[in-house]
């Protein structure tokens, strides 16, 4: 098997960003619909297009341009719910694209619900065969981006012959339970900085769980507290209070108009595998805790982890900030950094580690490792309710 030092360089250059994009409204009859994948166990189409109905389209789809036409790369579902509810134009981002790297954003592509059946895998192997993707790195790419732990996750390999594992329903850890501070992925947001005066944020949650939102919902408020709330497909995930940079046990708040305290909401979109890889950071109990950065090397830890094939997170918590590694089937998926009280940025999180591997350079930090499967979700209307007393 390819060690994971060799996978990520292609992952890199298949899905690195490109400049040449915009954000548009298009007219639906201008999107012509690209190939998507044959999925088993989708949602209804109903609670989208409800919603679409309710306060319009909130995530906008991905689309490239095809001489005065565009071709939709994601978003197939909610370019159906747009269709059926009579808009005539939808939000977009236009972007310049290659095949390869096309086919890897429908990997990715967080509004889609239901998983990819067996055939349409073959298919999608076929099409990254197609687009120029070396065959050695067809199957690394597919387990890492696409085989994410959200319907059915991945059992950990034994690393020596005995009993297997037994996979248990696993609650979320209490704070202060050996959780460090764990750093939120950046990405281009749905709504940013948005006040709660103007936006009824039991109702928001609503919606996203009715859109099959996969992403996390930021609220900062005055007294630089900060709420989360985690969503894979539609479903809570995790829930997350902050108080200057250390996790408390305090219920949610999710103030409607009108209601204190007024707090500023950011919804950001991200890929169910980051998704569900700060889940695991967040609720899962660290199997490797307090590694300290003077005995051992980062990337010896990341291969066995490869070898593994371990989905969850590496945290690394350092005098001068934290770092946060997400890993599916072993690969990163996402890798970046933090100083004290810094907050994710308007752009996707890249896949090389020296970033995180840089705040251990010195020989002060440790590394947390929490992997496993993806907990159970989170009852959501229960939390809504606690919050709000509705």
């Amino acid at each position: 098997m390819t060690e994971p030092a060799a996978r990520t360089p292609a992952m890199t250059r298949w899905l690195a960003p490109t400049t040449s994009s915009r954000v548009d409204h298009v007219e639906l009859s201008a999107i012509d619909p690209g190939w998507e994948p044959e999925r088993t166990g989708e949602s209804p189409i109903e609670p989208a297009l409800a919603a679409i109905r309710a306060v319009g389209v909130l995530e906008p789809v991905l689309l490239r341009p095809r001489g005065d036409r565009y071709e939709l790369v994601t978003g197939h579902r909610t370019l159906r719910a747009a269709r059926a509810a009579g808009l005539g134009r939808l939000p977009a981002v236009v972007r310049e694209m290659g095949d390869a790297a096309a086919l890897m954003a429908l990997a990715l592509d967080g509004s889609a619900s239901g998983s990819i059946s067996d055939g349409g895998r073959v298919e999608f192997a076929r099409r990254l065969h197609g687009s120029g993707v070396p065959a050695d790195e067809v199957e690394d790419l597919l387990a890492a981006l696409q085989a994410a732990p959200v319907t059915a996750p991945r059992q950990r390999r034994p690393a020596a012959p005995g009993p297997a594992p037994v996979v248990a329903e696993t609650p979320p850890a209490p704070a202060g339970s050996g959780h460090r501070w764990t750093p939120l992925p950046g990405g281009p947001p749905l709504l940013s900085g948005v006040s709660s005066a103007f936006v009824d944020v039991p109702r928001l949650l609503a919606v996203l769980a009715a859109e099959g939102f996969t992403g996390t919902v930021e609220l900062r408020g005055p007294d630089r507290r900060d709420d989360v709330v985690i969503f894979i497909a539609g479903r809570c995930y995790a829930t997350v209070v902050e108080e200057n940079g250390s996790r408390v046990e305090r219920e949610l708040r999710l103030p409607a108009p009108g209601r204190r305290p007024e707090l500023e909401v950011t919804t950001r979109p991200q890929p169910p595998p980051v998704a569900a890889g700060l889940v695991m950071a967040l609720r899962m109990p660290a199997r490797l805790q307090g590694l300290h950065a003077s005995f051992f090397h980062l990337d010896r830890l990341l291969a066995v982890l490869g070898g593994d094939r371990a989905d969850g997170a590496c945290v690394v918590t350092a005098p001068r900030g934290s770092g946060v590694i997400l890993l599916a089937a072993g690969a990163p998926v996402a890798a970046y950094a933090r100083r004290p009280g810094e907050r994710p940025g308007s752009e996707p999180e890249g896949l090389e580690v020296e970033p995180v591997a840089e705040l251990l350079a010195l020989g002060a930090g440790e590394v947390d490792v929490h992997d496993g499967p993806l907990p159970p979700p989170l009852p959501l209307e229960g939390l809504i309710e606690d919050a709000t007393g509705r």
